[in-house]
């Protein structure tokens, strides 16, 4: 029998609810042999984020500088740490794991990656949000869920 899955994406940050995705998604792709790609979008720190509402005498342009390395401590920060996960699957037995990082828009980097999504599972970990917090922030899984070309497991 055919594996219902060839490739398994797990989408991978630092909450507890991405790793309950993470081993959801490692049984998966051991079950049905399959690629298991991890893959973290880390968010884009913006130059207000860092400079707030006060502008200082070193001038915009430096400001782009240290914004830029720190997106990129973060998405080096976040490599390390899912790399330690691709350890770890290809220890349970999972043959082929792939690693995918980068300074990204979640939604973006789950359901822009590939052309192609056939045979393609999503595992994804709930966030708790409620409310207005839900409203403004928004949610990865709810939106994945919506607009996903392929399946989605969603771990609560």
């Amino acid at each position: 029998m055919e594996a219902l899955y060839k490739r398994v994406i797990v989408g991978i940050d630092t909450s507890e609810a991405s790793m309950h995705a993470f081993e959801r998604g490692l049984a998966f792709a051991r079950e049905s042999r399959a690629e298991l790609v991890l893959m973290s979008a880390v968010h884009l720190t913006t130059d207000a984020e860092i400079a707030g509402p006060i502008m200082n005498e070193v001038g915009f342009s430096q400001m782009v500088v240290q914004s830029n390395e720190i997106n990129q401590a973060a998405v080096e920060r976040r490599r390390q740490f899912v790399d330690q996960l691709a350890i770890k699957a290809r220890e349970a037995g999972v043959e082929q794991v792939s690693v995918d990082v980068e300074l990204a828009q979640a939604v973006d980097l789950l359901l822009e990656t590939y052309d192609n999504y056939e045979q393609t599972l999503i595992v994804l970990g709930a966030t708790n949000k409620k409310g207005i917090q839900s409203i403004l922030l928004g949610s990865v899984s709810k939106f994945v869920v919506s607009h996903a070309p392929c399946d989605v497991f969603v771990v609560r």
